[in-house]
């Protein structure tokens, strides 16, 4: 018994306590296996940044993601298409980034809709191509 719970103890992943460096919130990091950790489900939308030293919290790294978004929305509108096609296969909708959640109803956002590359002629309230 004691051997199996030796075993399960050195497969399961090792999580790391840390605060996030920005609004200094506890979370949990996998450092040894980044896969298992929950900002691998996040697409890589930010580019690599020598600056970025820690962690973020999920909140704290929707936030920077869209906040890089609004730069790339200041582009052309076939800019903006070429560089979310890239994120096209990435269909895990994301609260905060792909939709945000109003009187119970989820609203797509711009992201959402630049990812899906075309427009639906519903008149759906961020659509950037009107």
């Amino acid at each position: 018994m004691f051997v199996i719970l030796a075993a399960l103890l050195l497969i399961r992943p090792k999580m790391t306590q840390i605060n996030c460096s920005q609004c200094n919130t506890t979370l949990n990091c996998n450092v040894n296996d980044i896969t298992a950790c929950w900002c691998y489900q996040l697409p890589a939308i930010l580019p690599l940044d020598d600056t970025a030293t820690s962690c973020l919290c999920r909140l704290c790294t929707l936030a920077k993601i869209n906040n890089y978004l609004e730069t790339i929305y200041t582009q052309p509108i076939k800019a903006q298409i070429a560089f979310a096609k890239q994120f096209r296969s990435h269909d895990n909708l994301i609260e905060g980034l792909d939709y945000t959640m109003q009187n119970n109803y989820m609203v797509f956002s711009k992201w959402y809709f630049l990812k899906r590359g075309t427009c639906c002629k519903n008149g759906c309230k961020n659509c950037p191509y009107n």
